[in-house]
């Protein structure tokens, strides 16, 4: 699907029985020194395969430590002051390959091949329990009128409350197909000597998987409880040893869950409550239109539909509305410590943390892919008659990895580093609510002689690059204007600057046809130290304020295709 991907075997870290800090010490040095620098992490395999950390006393389970993947993901800090995730996880909990296997299918099903034959894709389960002084029904109201409005047929199950809801509504709701089966209520485990283990009220555990018939029609799970995704009963310092509710249902073939957040112990209201109407926002970004403010701790950017970014998103938001201000309207609690820490040690992705989730009936695009010459292939995507801007473009073989991502008109164009061997090259296209598209193409020897002559320029001919000037007036004082750039007429290079500005541009590269825009050019003026790298569609701005003068502009070529263009341009000049 795009993402470059190393696989190790814990089999090759610390002599081949590493613990779970010679396994997060691996990953720290992959994230600060690898060359490929991860931006997921998925671990495969269960406790008692790839270790968990057991760092926090967990004051409601007698001050045993409490099982957790997180700092796997924290990577910026220490695991004593550091539980604010860095990188996107998840874990895949199997005992034996034939588990891996079936959920691998799942997983390929889903992103590549869901059932179709009904719209599933506008369902979701909101299961809920009503309790005096808790607050599961009004996070479960807030996503119903949130989710509603937007054309989605939220299926309410709420036991004590209205609509009514039991185990055998959940049930069949999910059979039916639902893109998220979401529960806030209590949750119990087995592990901790528990009669069951899975949600509370509507009760829906491990032994209910004998009941599901959803087939390919696959739910992410928010089970959002106390104790239902405790996954680490071979290793922790209880007796049982109980498989959770995600492991169950992730395990099943031909039914269950695509995926599941869960609770290793314990947890709390409040916490648990904007926890969940974090994953909305995650995925929804008008869930909450202020959020996130420039203060806010969160990085993570929205919408988001990868999983593990989801989960990560979710525990920012809690952080930032509950953590940092000590609890928030309209709960009745305070946030504290250690509650905050296994907080955020508790709640895991089980699943693939790069899989997407489906919001809508997934549509087919239409792919183009042109050849120019040895060296070019431009890619174009759309939907119908209609341009699709973001796609994700990745052509790779043995000793190729290219990425890009479509411009406004639908199209990217990938450059072929030289020394690229011949050979069939893999072609796989996606955009979110898509289904993928993938192909493949001949890849022939990339050398000297089958490559462009050098006289085609990078060129920044008839674009908008020109020095942007502020230009205040009394209607619109923060109106903007693009200013001129005269070319000084004695040097290939340098231009003149009339007054305070703003280089800005787009690079093109003349290849015998017509221009395209050229990602990955680097752009120098005069002595300063910075270099300007142009996106995708083959914009670039200086960010500086320039004073008036001559100066000395320098472009160079993508790195790696420095035979392919000389470092010559030329420049138009541009009136405002």
């Amino acid at each position: 699907m795009g993402i470059k991907t190393k696989i190790t075997k814990t089999s090759s870290i610390a002599g081949g029985n590493p613990t779970a800090n010679d396994i997060r010490n691996y990953i720290l040095n992959e994230y600060n020194n690898g060359t490929c620098p991860p931006s997921f992490v998925l671990l495969v395999g269960d406790a008692n395969f790839v270790p968990v950390h057991y760092i926090t006393p967990h004051p409601r389970h007698s001050n045993t430590l409490t099982g957790t993947d997180l700092y796997y993901f924290t990577l910026s800090g220490n695991i004593q002051n550091d539980y604010l995730p860095d990188v996107y996880g998840g874990r895949i909990s199997v005992e034996i390959p034939s588990q891996l296997d079936v959920i691998v299918n799942k997983i390929l099903t889903y992103e590549k091949n869901p059932p179709v034959h009904s719209n599933w894709f506008a369902n979701i389960l909101l299961a809920a329990y009503k309790q005096s002084g808790r607050y599961f029904i009004h996070t479960s109201g807030r996503i119903y009128n949130y989710t509603t409005p937007l054309g989605y047929n939220c299926n309410r199950q709420y036991e004590n409350g209205y609509p009514p809801g039991s185990t055998s509504g959940c049930i069949s709701a999910i059979n039916d197909g639902v893109i998220i089966a979401n529960h806030r209520d209590h949750g119990s485990s087995q592990n901790w000597g528990s009669s069951y283990t899975g949600w509370s009220h509507p009760k829906l555990t491990t032994g209910d998987i004998s009941q599901l018939t959803n087939g390919d029609m696959l739910p992410v799970m928010f089970s959002i409880n106390c104790q239902s995704g405790w996954f680490d009963g071979e290793t922790d310092s209880y007796l049982g040893n109980y498989e959770s509710l995600p492991e169950v249902f992730l395990r099943a073939p031909g039914k269950g869950v695509i995926g599941c957040v869960a609770s290793t112990r314990t947890s709390w209201s409040g916490y648990n409550d904007e926890l969940c109407a974090g994953f909305y926002d995650a995925i929804w970004p008008d869930f909450d239109p202020s959020y996130p403010t420039c203060s806010s701790t969160n990085s993570v950017p929205s919408p988001i539909y990868y999983m593990g970014a989801v989960l990560d998103y979710g525990k920012y938001w809690m952080y930032d509305k509950y953590i940092l201000p000590g609890g928030c309207q309209p709960y009745p609690w305070t946030s504290s410590k250690p509650y905050n820490r296994i907080s955020f040690e508790n709640f895991h992705w089980h699943g693939d943390p790069a899989m997407s989730i489906w919001t809508a009936m997934p549509t087919t695009m239409s792919v183009t892919c042109k050849k120019i010459g040895s060296r070019m292939i431009t890619v174009t995507v759309k939907d119908g008659n209609n341009p699709i801007k973001n796609a994700l473009v990745c052509l790779q073989k043995t000793d190729l990895y290219l990425t890009g991502r479509t411009r406004l008109n639908g199209k990217v164009t990938l450059i072929i580093p030289s020394g690229t061997s011949k050979g069939t090259a893999d072609i796989t296209v996606t955009k979110h609510n898509f289904l993928p598209w993938e192909s493949n193409i001949e890849i022939i020897k990339i050398s000297k002689s089958n490559i462009y002559p050098p006289q085609h320029l990078l060129s920044l001919q008839e674009t908008k690059y020109g020095l942007q000037t502020p230009f205040e007036n009394k209607e619109n004082e923060h109106t903007t204007y693009m200013k001129s750039v005269k070319k000084d007429t004695n040097q290939e290079n340098r231009f003149n600057l009339d007054e305070l500005g703003m280089f800005c541009g787009y690079v093109y590269a003349y290849m015998g046809g017509d221009p395209i825009p050229l990602a990955g050019a680097e752009i120098a003026i005069g002595s300063v130290d910075n270099i300007w790298v142009t996106d995708n569609e083959g914009y670039f701005e200086t960010g500086y304020i320039w004073e008036p003068g001559t100066w000395e502009i320098t472009i160079n070529p993508p790195n790696g295709t420095e035979d392919l263009y000389l470092p010559l341009f030329q420049i138009a000049d541009i009136s405002g």
